[in-house]
């Protein structure tokens, strides 16, 4: 019953679709589109982007976060999932990376570098052992 009505719903639509050449559906009844060309960015636009770019302060974000890494030692509070110490040197610069990669929604590629602390597999298994919500739940140093 459903099934019929969105059909019938479907065909009425494809019915009324005038003669464009944008817009075209198969004998099939599939649907097929050109893409669309962007419209221009008004001016007003143009102009909030650069006064929001002005305002931005420009930061190195991951060192920003290691700073506050050294001044609070929040970067303890990410334990392993095994509960064991970690092992690995430089831990603060592995935790900083996702952290920076998740928070600005970049991804892993844009974080991973030459240094040990920052090459894809450390990166993965720290992302994957280390970055929880239970790995929070440790107390911060004083």
């Amino acid at each position: 019953m459903r099934a019929a009505l969105l059909d019938g719903t479907y065909l009425e639509v494809a019915g009324r679709v005038p003669a464009n050449s944008q817009i075209v559906f198969d004998d099939g009844g599939r649907l097929h589109y050109a893409a669309l060309e962007p419209e221009p960015e008004p001016a007003s636009l143009r102009e909030l982007r650069k006064a929001v770019e002005a305002m931005l302060p420009r930061v190195d974000l991951p060192g920003a976060l290691l700073e506050v890494f050294s001044w609070t030692g929040a970067d303890h509070a990410f334990t392993s999932v095994t509960g064991g110490e970690a092992r690995l040197k430089d831990l603060h610069v592995t935790v900083a990376a996702p952290l920076v990669a998740h928070g600005c929604n970049v991804g892993r590629t844009p974080v991973i570098g030459a240094a040990d602390p920052l090459k894809y597999g450390r990166l993965s298994h720290v992302d994957q052992t280390y970055l929880r919500l239970a790995s929070t739940g440790r107390r911060m140093p004083p």
